[in-house]
C-alpha cells in the first residue's frame, strides 16, 4: 500500500497510506519513566474504536506482524486502532512486566483513545494472554471482545510454553532427554523459567488479578468473537466450555477455527503456514458488528 511521510508532533512519527487516507502515529502516553508506546491507526472517518492487546514474551514477537496487519485491514475498513506495549515490555518504559500493570496500562490506553475518537462502538482485541487484558477492557465497558486462541488457564499456558520451547528444540536436533517431569512431560514449576532467552516469571500468571480475569473473561462483553487454531475439525473442549458460559450469561459468541497448529502463534513460523490467515476473519466480524450498530432502531 502506497504511503507519505507526514508532519506530526516532535514526539511522534506519523505515515498515512495515500489510497485509503488511514494515518499512523507513534507516540508515547504520559510521562518518563511511565511512559506507554502506543501507535495509533486513524481513518479519515472512523466509525468505531479498537484497543490491541499483545501477549507477552516470545508470543509478543511471534504476532507483532499480525497484529500490524489487523490494524491496517481495519483502519482501511473504517475502525480506528490503538496498538501498545505494556510498561516493561517492547518499546514502553519500566523493566518489570506484571499482570496488574499490563491491566493497569490498558485501560489508561482505553480511558485516552476512546473517549477522544468519534466513533461509537467500542471492541478490545487480544492475542493469546493479552485475551485476558482485553477480556477486562470488554467487561469493564460492555464493548465488543475479538481474541486469537485465548488462554482460559495460564498455569496451563505455562506449560504450553515449557512444551512448545522442547518441540522446537527437538525440530533443531536439540537432546531434551531428561528435562520433563513424569513421562517426559514439562512441568513449569520453577519461579523464573528461561526460554529461548525470554524470562518467564511465575508470578505473572499466578497474580490474584490474573485468576479473577480468567475466571471472568467474556462476562459482561457486548459480544465475543473466538479464533481458534486447531488441527480438529472441532472447536476444542476449553473453547466449547467458555462459549457455554458467555451464552448461559445472554452473551452473544461466535467461534471459528483455523486448521493449523496451535504452537505455531508460540513458535512464529507462518511461513510453515502461509495459508494461515486470522486477520481476514477477525475484520469481517468487527465489520459486520459495526454495521449492526450503525443500523436505526
Amino acid at each position: 500500500m502506497p504511503v507519505r511521510e507526514t508532519r506530526a508532533p516532535a514526539d511522534s512519527a506519523q505515515r498515512t497510506e495515500t489510497r485509503s487516507g488511514a494515518t499512523e502515529r507513534a507516540l508515547f502516553l504520559g510521562h518518563w519513566p511511565k511512559r506507554i508506546f502506543c501507535v495509533h491507526h486513524l481513518p479519515e472517518v472512523p466509525r468505531a474504536t479498537v484497543v490491541l492487546c499483545s501477549s507477552v514474551n516470545v508470543e509478543f514477537f511471534a504476532n507483532y506482524r499480525r497484529e500490524v496487519d489487523l490494524a491496517r485491514a481495519l483502519a482501511r475498513a473504517g475502525m480506528a486502532v490503538i496498538r501498545f506495549h505494556y510498561r516493561g515490555a517492547g518499546h514502553s518504559d519500566g523493566d518489570e512486566l506484571t499482570f496488574e500493570g499490563m491491566l493497569e496500562d490498558a485501560h489508561t490506553v482505553w480511558d485516552h483513545f476512546t473517549g477522544t475518537e468519534a466513533g461509537s462502538l467500542r471492541a478490545a482485541f487480544g492475542t493469546r494472554f493479552g485475551s485476558l487484558v482485553a477480556g477486562s477492557l470488554a467487561s469493564a465497558s460492555a464493548s465488543l471482545l475479538a481474541m486469537w486462541q485465548p488462554v482460559t488457564d495460564p498455569c496451563e499456558y505455562l506449560n504450553q510454553i515449557a512444551r512448545n520451547a522442547r518441540i522446537l528444540d527437538l525440530s533443531d536436533g536439540v537432546d531434551v532427554r531428561g528435562e520433563g517431569g513424569e513421562g517426559g512431560e514439562p512441568r513449569a514449576t520453577a519461579e523464573r523459567m528461561d526460554i529461548l532467552g525470554y524470562t518467564y516469571d511465575r508470578a505473572l500468571f499466578a497474580s490474584p488479578e490474573r485468576r479473577r480475569a480468567a475466571s471472568e473473561l467474556g462476562l459482561g462483553s457486548h459480544g465475543v468473537y473466538i479464533l481458534e487454531l486447531t488441527r480438529k475439525a472441532r472447536v476444542s473442549r476449553r473453547y466449547e466450555a467458555l462459549t457455554a458460559r458467555l451464552k448461559g450469561q445472554g452473551c452473544p459468541v461466535e467461534v471459528a477455527a483455523i486448521d493449523g497448529y496451535p504452537h505455531l502463534w508460540f513458535l512464529g513460523r507462518p511461513q510453515a503456514r502461509p495459508d494461515i490467515d486470522p486477520v481476514t476473519p477477525t475484520v469481517d466480524w468487527l465489520t459486520s458488528q459495526a454495521a449492526l450498530a450503525s443500523e436505526p432502531r
